[in-house]
């Protein structure tokens, strides 16, 4: 598998969830982005100075460019923090999510709030204790006082035998509070992707490591009183491992997962449907002829014939973006752009519609001599468009 792919599989280690680059002044990543009802949008990630400790980031789009938002890292200089979701339920309330060390032995749950002047952080459940590690890799709501929070957490960070479990949280509008969630496998749960369609029907996905040492699909979902695994397809068979990572709802009988299969040799895009009664998947593009590996990491759904996924795919050594749309009919690779060449890494680690002619997607880009800088990209009904965002 690309080492792409430990960008977002790791949330255990979420705050150092950026790959390993060469020493410079600073490399900055978006990973979660979501458009403010009415106009603008939010985007969030993590910044890695060479010479201290990570720390998130939150950029606001006011129109006519990208500016940063003043957000006060928990612990100080020496906590490492990152943001990996966001969600804008009003244009005055937003919730922003990930994970912070504090002490360089355990990891909490890090959520932040938006009331409209500023960026705050909310009380939330860590329940992986200390030493452990508790993150958090995405959001979604359905109002301001009614959102869901998913992740992992591990109960003893330096044990061999201690696997990771999944970790939903829920915001009532007074607290949030850690809900029960299956973690089914015989190893390692993860939950990487959450959407809600309502307060009684919210979906949430991941993958979960079967006793082979496989990792296989997973999808959980709330029916009002409680979380429950649905059966889901696996693709690569038993012997092969399948990760979903991002998930969008339309309505209750129309959602979408993405993620990634192993065929053989290669990594394959991977795309399920549920139309109300099952999962299915449905046909999707690889990158183009010599592709050795192809991710869709987040997908969005503005109707059921307007949908949205994004990624990476790998050739020649290097990572260009991916971008796939949803027609209605079947999904078709759409070109997005590259600016850091044909010879680097290009990813797109998130999406989010607002419109047909409106939809953002996030992530990162490296090029010859330069920092991994920000990447933002934005389609105006015709065609996909870099635009520029702040990486320090």
């Amino acid at each position: 598998m690309s080492v792409v792919a430990t960008l977002v599989v790791a949330p255990a280690a979420i705050v150092n969830a950026a790959p390993a680059r060469t020493a410079t002044p600073f490399n900055a990543y978006l990973k979660g982005i979501a458009v403010v009802p009415g106009g603008g949008a939010w985007a969030v990630g993590t910044n890695l100075p060479a010479t201290s400790a990570s720390k998130g980031i939150i950029e606001h789009w006011t129109g006519s460019a990208w500016r940063r938002s003043p957000f006060t890292n928990p612990g100080g200089a020496s906590a490492a923090s990152s943001l990996s979701g966001v969600v804008v339920p009003s244009a005055s309330s937003a919730f922003a999510v990930g994970a912070v060390n504090l002490d360089g032995v355990t990891t909490e749950t890090l959520i932040e709030r938006w009331n409209g002047t500023s960026w705050n952080r909310m009380p939330s459940p860590s329940p992986g204790g200390s030493p452990g590690v508790s993150s958090l890799a995405a959001v979604a709501a359905v109002s301001p006082s009614q959102a869901w929070a998913v992740g992992s957490y591990l109960t003893c960070s330096f044990c061999v035998t201690a696997f990771n479990q999944t970790l939903i949280e829920h915001w009532n509008g007074s607290a949030w509070r850690q809900e029960r969630s299956p973690s089914p496998g015989t190893a390692d749960s993860f939950l990487l992707g959450v959407t809600a369609v309502s307060g009684k029907d919210a979906w949430a996905v991941g993958s979960t490591t079967d006793s082979a040492g496989f990792e296989q699909t997973l999808i959980e979902h709330w029916n009002g009183t409680a979380w429950t695994r649905v059966r889901s397809p696996n693709p690569g068979g038993p012997q092969r491992s399948n990760m979903l990572f991002g998930v969008a709802a339309v309505s209750r009988s129309d959602v979408w997962a993405v993620g990634t299969a192993v065929q053989g040799p290669t990594d394959d895009t991977l795309i399920e449907h549920w139309d109300g009664s099952t999962w299915k998947q449905v046909r999707s593009p690889q990158g183009p002829a010599g592709t050795t590996g192809s991710f869709l990491y987040a997908v969005a759904a503005a109707s059921a014939t307007r949908a949205w996924a994004v990624g990476t795919y790998a050739r020649n050594g290097a990572e260009q973006t991916l971008i796939e749309r949803w027609k209605g009919a079947s999904w078709q690779r759409v070109t997005g752009t590259n600016p850091g060449g044909p010879l680097h890494t290009n990813l797109l680690s998130a999406v989010a519609a607002s419109s047909a002619s409106s939809v953002w997607a996030a992530g990162f880009f490296d090029a010859v001599g330069v920092p991994d800088r920000t990447l933002t990209e934005h389609w105006n009904g015709q065609a996909w468009s870099t635009v520029p965002s702040i990486s320090r």
